[in-house]
């Protein structure tokens, strides 16, 4: 089933939600009393699903008997949800197939990523390295380690669909957690998710992401910034001098 046809069958079906299922129920009952009662286009639509009911096994249970031959393999659920689905991806085989099982490893893999990237969101301050002289031990925390969600070694060159995240749409999972390390436990460390202010919490997270937390200063930019330490250190010797103890 293309993308185009499966839009076609929205617009042609969007009607069909809950908030209009005692009216749908009222035109149907009316068609089944007196079809000439009813507008012509919902004469049709109702003429369809009766003409078919048999064929499509549209209205049956999932118990029922599932035995009625159809000629489209497209025209039921159970087929479509079977059959083999083609899709444009960065994921795909040789192909360009996904099997119904292959697309739902996929599924679980991007919300395992997601859920590892949210850890390092809010926890990747813990492991960061700000002990220059290796004083204190090392810790390890489980919530910050990608086999705690599912993964296993032999996933780490698995190309995942994380939906922009980190800035990228797909990534192979070693390159996911490369890049968490790197932003959320290098030499600087970042808690921001306690934020109650979702524009703050969002303007944080893009400033650190973009960049890795790595900010590349021109070389004006470092002259500025040396300047300003310098006159703030000249400034604590002045004070230091002219009111020495305060």
């Amino acid at each position: 089933m293309t993308k185009s046809s499966i839009n076609d069958i929205f617009d042609k079906t969007s009607f069909l939600h809950g908030a209009n299922a005692v009216y749908i129920e009222q035109m149907f009952e009316r068609f089944q009393n007196n079809p000439d009662d009813i507008p012509d286009d919902w004469r049709t639509f109702f003429s369809g699903i009766t003409d078919n009911l048999n064929q499509q096994n549209i209205l049956r249970a999932s118990w029922a008997s599932q035995n009625v031959e159809t000629n489209n393999e497209e025209d039921t659920l159970e087929n479509i949800n079977e059959s083999e689905i083609k899709i444009e991806s960065q994921i795909l085989n040789k192909d360009n197939i996904v099997t119904s099982e292959v697309f739902k490893e996929q599924v679980f893999d991007s919300i395992r990523a997601i859920r590892l990237i949210r850890a390092y969101r809010v926890n990747g301050h813990l492991a960061s390295n700000l002990d220059p002289l290796n004083l204190k031990e090392i810790k390890t925390y489980s919530e910050l380690d990608y086999r705690n969600y599912g993964f296993k070694e032999n996933d780490l060159d698995k190309e995942i669909f994380i939906d922009g995240s980190l800035g990228l749409n797909f990534a192979k999972l070693r390159n996911i957690i490369e890049i968490l390390k790197e932003t959320y436990c290098g030499s600087i460390g970042v808690e921001f998710v306690h934020i109650q202010d979702a524009d703050q919490k969002q303007w944080v997270q893009e400033r650190i992401e973009e960049v890795r937390n790595k900010t590349q200063f021109t070389s004006n930019g470092k002259k500025a910034i040396f300047k300003r330490l310098l006159e703030a250190e000249m400034f604590e010797q002045f004070l230091d001098k002219k009111f020495i103890g305060t």
